[in-house]
């Protein structure tokens, strides 16, 4: 019989925090972190994080957590032989703090994607004529999301029928999801219901129904 720790429980290999003035300054947080959740959803174009944190050891000396930094994480289920997932997530807010005695703090993290983070100061405008929507994803992906840190665009399901679209100062995310209602599916069985999410692989732009085909994974 396979020994194997409850659902939920991961095996964390390596999760370094790192300095956002430094980046060749870190921190391995293995010893102070108390919880670390990472949230994969198909309604949301961007994966996020929350990391909890008991620090004891004066890590705001150190490197003082102020917003930006990088926290590298590699870890995998608790099966011996699961695929490793690798995220590099920024500090976006700190939340809950607690003074549990003289020299001890307790606070959460909260973290997404450099993506996400562009996304928010990035605008669209202008028109996209003449193409199918499926094109148009892989433009502004291309475009806008791709070239930050060089993330891929995993599933692009193609779309039926030349489109014209305007973004008037849209986000890509925006837009992205936009699309997502105008698309209609080259499958007659479709339902023609798309999402663009973000998983710890890459992105997609699929449909529920291909969602279903597919076989379940960890």
């Amino acid at each position: 019989m396979t020994y194997q720790l409850k659902f939920g429980t991961a095996l964390i290999k390596k999760i370094d925090l790192h300095s956002s003035s430094d980046v060749s300054s870190k921190i391995d947080i293995g010893r102070i972190f108390s919880g670390f959740s990472l949230y994969e959803s198909i309604d949301s174009p961007s994966i996020s994080a929350t990391i909890s944190i008991t620090d004891a050891i004066g890590m705001k000396s150190s490197l003082p957590v102020v917003g930006g930094e990088t926290l590298e994480v590699e870890f995998s289920d608790s099966d011996p032989d699961a695929s490793v997932i690798n995220a590099s997530l920024r500090v976006v807010k700190m939340i809950n703090r607690v003074r549990l005695k003289t020299g001890v703090d307790s606070y959460d993290l909260v973290l997404t994607t450099n993506e996400f983070l562009k996304d928010q100061l990035s605008v669209l405008g202008g028109s996209l004529g003449a193409m199918t929507i499926s094109k148009m994803v892989r433009n502004i992906f291309d475009t806008n999301i791709g070239v930050i840190g060089g993330k891929k665009l995993l599933t692009l399901e193609e779309t039926n029928g030349l489109s014209r679209q305007t973004m008037n100062r849209t986000s890509p995310f925006t837009a992205l999801n936009y699309l997502c209602s105008e698309a209609r599916s080259t499958s007659k069985t479709s339902s023609s219901n798309f999402f663009f999410f973000e998983t710890t692989d890459g992105y997609h732009f699929i449909t529920l129904e291909s969602l279903f085909g597919q076989s379940p994974a960890k």
